[in-house]
């Protein structure tokens, strides 16, 4: 199914495509679905993680919604995290997805879990990271027990450069499946001065974290990037979508192991106007929805929970007995349920257009090849000054708000793999 996607910032009901078929105006009994359409810019309110991992505003409808609910901020990445020994002592504990290593002065044995602390802070952080390195330590990371569950079957390295230990979360491959390729693992030292953690994320000092670990800080780029595409004509295509998003450590799909769930054919239905919506409330029960997991706000929970419709309640005469309040057979109980029925319905709909030979036609040398700026149309014209009498910056003439621009795209239109139809 083409996608038509107003790639100008306008106001709806501005631009109109009049030369496909069935005129959705003069449309017969008997046609099929109506084609002429006026066209809708993408949505793209602003979406952000509160502390405990809800939704800043009460709804966001758009492309940042979609990235916010569908795809894994990160989900690319591994977490990591530094440790910084200074002045550690004797009995000093630092533990990792539940293992604990101790510090001992003299003969540590890397097998017991146990690190050097006696030949100062950075012969310390090398006794540190061979520790954590070894196999029985990486065996016990990665058979942990009473973690959070993406912690399962996963474990840590280190590296040493001075006083400071370098961390990064591994996945044991044959490990039980489980959210992100290489998941946020929690750690805590015994003290905060003399073993000091710090991680990728700096307000996450109970994990290794990573770059990109929520969207609050590259949503906004994200989604602007992905529309500029659609504005310069570009493909939206997997490979196209993937191009902006791995700049933020993201996928759209789960390809690459991430949680990602998104799809090409969700982007370009957003981009075509269609109404992708979230709430920080659920819109039945008012319940908060966690867009991450309550426990670790920080970590994504790789459950949707927004959508293109929302439920309704509906009554008819068409119910039983001709009642307005009792639900047909079959919706919740025998002869009928209280309180009418659920229906879902489009946060903002759009109509679907068919691969159709006028559609063909409009492409190569009609009404959308002339909104494409293609080559050879008569060009486009926004806000032209129509006005003979010349413009001056007083009060009441006001000024030209809205410089004149030439030869302008109105439109891009794609195929429902995101690859471009032109003229």
């Amino acid at each position: 199914m083409p996608y038509i996607c107003l790639a100008q910032a306008l106001d709806d009901g501005i631009v109109q495509v009049t030369d496909l078929l069935p005129n959705s105006s003069r449309q017969g009994v008997y046609d099929p679905p109506g084609q002429t359409r006026y066209l809708t810019r993408a949505a793209n309110d602003i979406a952000t993680r509160t502390a405990v991992g809800t939704l800043q505003q009460p709804t966001a409808s758009g492309v940042s919604a979609y990235l916010f609910d569908n795809v894994e901020p990160g989900g690319l990445e591994s977490a990591g995290a530094t440790l910084t020994c200074t002045g550690v002592l004797a009995g000093d504990l630092v533990t990792i997805n539940g293992q604990v290593f101790t510090a001992v002065n003299g003969g540590a044995v890397a097998a017991n879990q146990t690190f050097d602390m006696s030949g100062g802070d950075n012969a310390t952080a090398t006794s540190l990271a061979a520790t954590i390195n070894d196999a029985a330590s990486i065996a016990l990371m990665d058979n942990a027990t009473g973690q959070p569950a993406w912690a399962i079957g996963g474990y840590a390295s280190g590296v040493a450069l001075n006083n400071v230990v370098t961390l990064l979360a591994l996945t044991n491959p044959a490990a039980a499946a489980r959210p992100g390729p290489n998941g946020d693992l929690p750690i805590a030292t015994s003290n905060a001065v003399r073993l000091l953690v710090t991680g990728n994320d700096a307000a996450v000092i109970t994990q290794l974290s990573r770059i990109n670990g929520n969207w609050n800080t590259g949503i906004v780029a994200a989604s602007a990037a992905l529309i500029a595409r659609v504005d310069a004509g570009q493909v939206l295509t997997l490979a196209g979508i993937n191009a902006v998003l791995t700049t933020y450590g993201a996928e759209l799909t789960n390809a690459g192991g991430s949680q990602s769930d998104g799809s090409v054919d969700d982007i370009l239905a957003i981009m075509a106007g269609r109404g992708y919506r979230i709430r920080r409330n659920h819109v039945r029960t008012g319940a908060l929805l966690q867009y991450y997991v309550a426990l670790y706000p920080t970590r994504w929970s790789g459950t949707p929970l927004g959508g293109f419709t929302e439920p309704v309640t509906v009554y008819g005469t068409g119910m039983p007995n001709g009642s307005t309040e009792i639900g047909p057979v079959g919706n919740g109980s025998i002869g009928g349920s209280i309180g009418g029925m659920t229906a879902f319905r489009e946060n903002a709909g759009i109509r679907h257009t068919y691969d159709t030979g006028p559609f063909r036609v409009s492409v190569a040398q009609g009404h959308l090849a002339t909104m494409m700026a293609a080559a050879g149309r008569p060009p486009i014209s926004l806000y032209p000054d129509s006005d003979p009498v010349p413009h001056f910056p007083w009060t009441y003439q006001g000024a030209l708000t809205f410089p004149t621009q030439v030869g302008v795209r109105l439109v891009t239109v794609y195929d429902d793999d995101g690859s471009l139809l032109t003229p």
